[in-house]
Formats: structure tokens, sequence, C-alpha cells
């Protein structure tokens, strides 16, 4: 017997929490570049929100980040950089404290052809 949804018509779904290091970001963790269907020149290039980093030292990454699973195994980052560049950040914080806390970030595995990915980052950033 399955549980009442906490809202009708919602539905249920596993996620997975992995830290933010194993995530890549095309074009600042590999060598790629606008011809990559996930690059996102402008927001690789931003600063990262200290107010952001703050927030993932005392709450943890809210957000969920969307990724694609590519053919060689990375799992590439379709939305939420500004959130995986925060909460590696706080990583590096909280290790320098002696911290054992560390944030992870909640992804949501997405699948589709290199023309789908690049409309879910313009979707997301829109």
């Amino acid at each position: 017997m399955g549980t009442k949804p906490i809202v009708e018509g919602a539905t249920r779904k596993d996620g997975w929490t992995i830290p933010p290091e194993i995530l890549v970001v095309p074009g600042l963790d590999n060598g790629a570049g606008a011809e990559h269907p996930l690059f996102q020149k402008k927001r690789i290039k931003l600063p990262v929100l200290e107010s952001l980093v703050e927030s993932c030292i005392e709450s943890g990454l809210i957000k969920s980040v969307a990724v694609f699973k590519a053919d060689n195994g990375d799992l590439e980052v379709i939305d939420g950089i500004q959130g995986v560049r925060a909460a590696r950040e706080a990583n590096i914080r909280l290790t320098r404290q002696g911290s054992e806390k560390r944030v992870v970030c909640e992804i949501s595995l997405k699948k589709g052809t290199p023309a789908q990915l690049r409309m879910m980052t313009i979707a997301a950033n829109n």
C-alpha cells in the first residue's frame, strides 16, 4: 500500500547526493568550449557569491543540481553551476577550519540529445 502524496497529483522520486567536487562544470573543470551543449561562458566567469558560500556552510546547498551523465561517466552540470561552485568553496573553508562537516549536492539526472540539453540550460537560466 502506497503512502498518500503531500499534494494531490504529486509523485515521489528518488534522488542522490554527491560531493560537489565530483560534478563537472563544462568549461571550468574540463577543456570544453562553446561547442559543448552545456558550456555556459557567462556562468563560469561570475564570481562565487560570498552569501551563497556562507549559506552553504550554514544550511547546505538547498537547490538540487540538474546533471547529465556523459558517455565518459562524467556528471556534467546543466543547472546549478553557482551552487556547485559555492559548495566547493564552502568545503574548502570547512576543511581549513578542521570541521568534519561537508556540503553535498542533491542531483537530478536528466537525459536528452545534445540539442535538448542545450535547451535545458537556456530554460533553466532565463
